[in-house]
Protein backbone atom coordinates (compact mmCIF):
# COMPACT_ATOMS: atom_id res chain seq x y z
CA UNK A 1 0.00 0.00 0.00
CA UNK A 2 1.31 3.40 -1.44
CA UNK A 3 2.07 6.44 1.23
CA UNK A 4 -1.18 8.50 -0.51
CA UNK A 5 -3.18 5.13 0.58
CA UNK A 6 -2.19 4.90 3.70
CA UNK A 7 -2.91 8.20 4.65
CA UNK A 8 -6.03 7.96 3.00
CA UNK A 9 -7.03 4.97 5.14
CA UNK A 10 -5.94 6.01 8.25
CA UNK A 11 -7.98 9.21 7.66
CA UNK A 12 -11.23 7.45 6.75
CA UNK A 13 -10.66 5.16 9.88
CA UNK A 14 -10.62 7.69 12.10
CA UNK A 15 -13.59 9.48 10.78
CA UNK A 16 -15.60 6.16 11.03
CA UNK A 17 -14.22 5.99 14.37
CA UNK A 18 -16.00 9.62 15.77
CA UNK A 19 -19.22 8.38 13.82
CA UNK A 20 -19.52 5.25 15.91
CA UNK A 21 -18.77 7.14 18.51
CA UNK A 22 -21.56 9.43 17.79
CA UNK A 23 -24.17 6.96 16.59
CA UNK A 24 -23.39 4.64 20.40
CA UNK A 25 -23.52 7.63 22.40
CA UNK A 26 -19.49 7.28 23.45
CA UNK A 27 -17.92 9.73 24.60
CA UNK A 28 -15.58 11.47 22.23
CA UNK A 29 -12.78 9.67 20.91
CA UNK A 30 -9.06 11.10 21.89
CA UNK A 31 -6.51 10.75 19.35
CA UNK A 32 -2.68 10.23 19.55
CA UNK A 33 -0.22 11.08 16.49
CA UNK A 34 3.37 9.89 16.20
CA UNK A 35 5.64 9.30 13.52
CA UNK A 36 5.07 5.48 13.69
CA UNK A 37 1.37 5.31 14.55
CA UNK A 38 -2.12 7.49 14.82
CA UNK A 39 -4.55 6.43 18.14
CA UNK A 40 -7.94 6.59 18.89
CA UNK A 41 -9.08 6.08 22.50
CA UNK A 42 -12.37 5.63 23.99
CA UNK A 43 -13.48 5.33 27.27
CA UNK A 44 -16.97 4.65 28.99
CA UNK A 45 -17.79 2.95 32.69
CA UNK A 46 -14.83 0.70 33.49
CA UNK A 47 -13.97 0.23 29.73
CA UNK A 48 -11.49 1.49 27.78
CA UNK A 49 -10.96 0.76 24.15
CA UNK A 50 -8.42 1.51 21.43
CA UNK A 51 -7.48 1.29 17.36
CA UNK A 52 -4.07 2.00 16.63
CA UNK A 53 -2.91 2.15 13.20
CA UNK A 54 0.93 1.46 12.36
CA UNK A 55 1.64 3.82 9.30
CA UNK A 56 4.29 1.80 8.42
CA UNK A 57 3.02 -2.12 8.71
CA UNK A 58 -0.17 -1.22 7.42
CA UNK A 59 -1.87 -3.31 10.53
CA UNK A 60 -4.18 -2.25 12.91
CA UNK A 61 -4.24 -3.06 16.63
CA UNK A 62 -7.84 -3.03 18.63
CA UNK A 63 -7.88 -3.80 22.65
CA UNK A 64 -10.34 -3.11 25.07
CA UNK A 65 -9.17 -2.60 28.66
CA UNK A 66 -11.87 -3.26 31.67
CA UNK A 67 -10.85 -1.44 34.87
CA UNK A 68 -7.87 -3.40 36.43
CA UNK A 69 -6.30 -3.11 33.24
CA UNK A 70 -6.64 -6.68 31.89
CA UNK A 71 -6.84 -7.42 27.93
CA UNK A 72 -10.46 -8.60 27.69
CA UNK A 73 -10.24 -8.57 23.47
CA UNK A 74 -7.65 -8.05 21.48
CA UNK A 75 -7.69 -8.09 17.43
CA UNK A 76 -4.68 -6.91 15.47
CA UNK A 77 -4.68 -7.14 11.56
CA UNK A 78 -2.88 -5.92 7.95
CA UNK A 79 -4.85 -3.42 6.43
CA UNK A 80 -6.34 -5.45 2.68
CA UNK A 81 -9.18 -3.34 2.28
CA UNK A 82 -11.43 -0.59 3.43
CA UNK A 83 -14.49 -2.87 3.75
CA UNK A 84 -12.72 -4.95 5.93
CA UNK A 85 -11.42 -2.43 8.02
CA UNK A 86 -14.87 -1.00 8.50
CA UNK A 87 -16.59 -4.40 8.82
CA UNK A 88 -13.54 -4.45 11.94
CA UNK A 89 -14.02 -1.35 13.43
CA UNK A 90 -17.72 -2.30 13.63
CA UNK A 91 -16.95 -5.41 15.46
CA UNK A 92 -14.44 -3.59 17.81
CA UNK A 93 -17.44 -0.98 18.87
CA UNK A 94 -20.10 -3.88 18.61
CA UNK A 95 -17.43 -5.87 21.38
CA UNK A 96 -17.68 -2.78 23.30
CA UNK A 97 -21.15 -2.59 23.32
CA UNK A 98 -21.31 -5.80 24.79
CA UNK A 99 -19.16 -5.59 27.83
CA UNK A 100 -21.11 -2.95 28.72
CA UNK A 101 -24.25 -4.68 28.74
CA UNK A 102 -22.63 -7.68 30.77
CA UNK A 103 -21.47 -4.91 33.54
CA UNK A 104 -22.90 -5.59 36.48
CA UNK A 105 -25.01 -8.21 35.84
CA UNK A 106 -26.57 -9.98 38.87
CA UNK A 107 -26.97 -14.08 38.21
CA UNK A 108 -28.98 -15.93 40.82
CA UNK A 109 -28.88 -19.97 41.19
CA UNK A 110 -31.66 -21.64 42.50
CA UNK A 111 -32.43 -25.00 44.06
CA UNK A 112 -34.99 -26.92 46.51
CA UNK A 113 -31.84 -25.97 49.21
CA UNK A 114 -29.72 -23.84 48.13
CA UNK A 115 -26.94 -26.53 49.34
CA UNK A 116 -26.05 -27.94 45.45
CA UNK A 117 -25.74 -24.78 44.34
CA UNK A 118 -23.70 -22.81 46.48
CA UNK A 119 -21.25 -24.68 44.95
CA UNK A 120 -22.02 -24.75 41.64
CA UNK A 121 -22.55 -20.79 42.08
CA UNK A 122 -18.64 -20.32 43.42
CA UNK A 123 -17.54 -22.04 40.38
CA UNK A 124 -19.35 -20.47 37.84
CA UNK A 125 -17.80 -17.26 39.41
CA UNK A 126 -14.45 -18.74 39.37
CA UNK A 127 -14.75 -19.07 35.44
CA UNK A 128 -16.52 -15.80 34.92
CA UNK A 129 -13.58 -14.06 36.88
CA UNK A 130 -11.34 -16.22 34.80
CA UNK A 131 -12.53 -14.32 31.56
CA UNK A 132 -12.78 -11.22 33.50
CA UNK A 133 -16.96 -10.95 32.93
CA UNK A 134 -18.30 -8.69 34.97
CA UNK A 135 -20.97 -10.86 36.77
CA UNK A 136 -21.57 -11.92 40.36
CA UNK A 137 -23.31 -15.23 41.23
CA UNK A 138 -25.29 -16.11 44.31
CA UNK A 139 -27.26 -18.83 44.98
CA UNK A 140 -30.69 -19.52 47.31
CA UNK A 141 -32.80 -21.76 47.95
CA UNK A 142 -36.40 -21.90 45.86
CA UNK A 143 -38.36 -20.73 49.59
CA UNK A 144 -36.24 -17.56 49.53
CA UNK A 145 -36.36 -16.89 46.14
CA UNK A 146 -39.45 -14.56 46.07
CA UNK A 147 -37.90 -11.73 48.56
CA UNK A 148 -34.79 -11.51 46.53
CA UNK A 149 -36.09 -12.31 42.84
CA UNK A 150 -35.77 -8.29 42.01
CA UNK A 151 -32.18 -8.00 42.85
CA UNK A 152 -31.15 -10.56 40.08
CA UNK A 153 -30.81 -10.22 36.05
CA UNK A 154 -30.97 -13.73 35.81
CA UNK A 155 -32.12 -17.06 37.58
CA UNK A 156 -30.79 -20.16 36.91
CA UNK A 157 -32.95 -22.77 37.98
CA UNK A 158 -31.49 -26.33 39.01
CA UNK A 159 -33.11 -29.58 37.12
CA UNK A 160 -34.50 -30.38 39.98
CA UNK A 161 -37.19 -27.25 40.32
CA UNK A 162 -37.08 -26.71 36.55
CA UNK A 163 -40.58 -27.88 36.04
CA UNK A 164 -41.54 -24.69 38.61
CA UNK A 165 -40.56 -22.00 35.74
CA UNK A 166 -44.38 -21.11 35.18
CA UNK A 167 -44.95 -19.95 38.89
CA UNK A 168 -41.10 -18.64 39.43
CA UNK A 169 -42.33 -16.36 36.26
CA UNK A 170 -44.86 -14.56 38.14
CA UNK A 171 -42.12 -13.11 40.43
CA UNK A 172 -40.34 -11.12 37.72
CA UNK A 173 -40.33 -7.08 38.30
CA UNK A 174 -39.13 -5.87 34.47
CA UNK A 175 -39.32 -7.63 31.25
CA UNK A 176 -35.00 -7.44 31.14
CA UNK A 177 -35.81 -10.69 34.04
CA UNK A 178 -34.76 -13.81 32.71
CA UNK A 179 -34.56 -17.47 33.90
CA UNK A 180 -32.94 -19.83 32.35
CA UNK A 181 -33.28 -23.87 33.38
CA UNK A 182 -29.85 -25.91 33.28
CA UNK A 183 -30.00 -28.62 31.38
CA UNK A 184 -29.54 -31.78 33.53
CA UNK A 185 -26.62 -32.98 31.36
CA UNK A 186 -24.90 -29.64 32.23
CA UNK A 187 -25.79 -29.55 35.58
CA UNK A 188 -24.63 -33.09 36.23
CA UNK A 189 -21.59 -32.60 33.71
CA UNK A 190 -21.01 -29.62 36.09
CA UNK A 191 -20.52 -28.14 33.02
CA UNK A 192 -19.62 -24.47 33.99
CA UNK A 193 -18.09 -23.22 30.98
CA UNK A 194 -21.01 -23.64 28.85
CA UNK A 195 -23.44 -22.58 31.19
CA UNK A 196 -21.20 -18.69 31.39
CA UNK A 197 -21.47 -18.42 27.71
CA UNK A 198 -25.39 -19.28 28.00
CA UNK A 199 -25.70 -16.34 30.24
CA UNK A 200 -23.25 -14.01 28.29
CA UNK A 201 -25.63 -15.06 24.77
CA UNK A 202 -28.84 -14.73 27.00
CA UNK A 203 -28.10 -11.68 28.49
CA UNK A 204 -26.85 -10.25 24.89
CA UNK A 205 -30.02 -10.90 22.94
Amino acid sequence: MDEFYNELYGDLIFEWIKTLCFKYQFPHASQKEEEMYKKASIKKEDYCGSVTLWLKEHIIEEEIKDKDNHTIFYLHYNIVSLKQCYSFIHDFFRAFINFLELSHTRVLLCCSGGLSTSLFSYNLQEVADSYHLPITFSAVGVTELKDVFHKYDIILLAPQIAYMQSTIAQYKTNDKQKIICISPNDFAAQNYHQLVLEIVDRNLT
